[in-house]
């Protein structure tokens, strides 16, 4: 087991083996970030940054993306190469939006 990250203390905050991760404590913002990068990384994933209301769903060549927030939201960045379908690139509130995938969609 090695010591990915340590805490103010010293101690460490972050232990790997393997694939294997192990978070000690209550982390900020900041770590929890950190750390979700390093997991996707480790898994061979790439993350997508969302806005805090926005959840994706992909389905084969489908992506599906919802607004839970009560504001509207600008999915143009989540469209990149794809085809919008369904949907506004500004999201309402409670929106759904369907696009077809490209290659080069995140």
């Amino acid at each position: 087991m090695t010591a990915e990250a340590a805490g103010a203390d010293g101690g460490t905050a972050l232990a790997r083996s393997g694939k294997h991760f192990y978070l000690a404590g209550w982390p900020d913002e900041a770590l929890v970030d950190d750390v979700l990068r390093r997991c996707l990384a480790a898994a061979g994933l790439a993350g997508v940054q969302l806005h805090r209301d926005i959840r994706i769903r992909d389905n084969g060549p489908w992506r599906h993306i919802f607004n839970y927030g009560p504001q509207p939201v600008d999915i143009g960045p989540l469209l990149t190469g794809a085809v919008l379908l369904l949907g506004e690139r500004v999201l309402e509130p409670c929106g759904v939006a369907v696009c077809r995938r490209s290659a080069e969609s995140p």
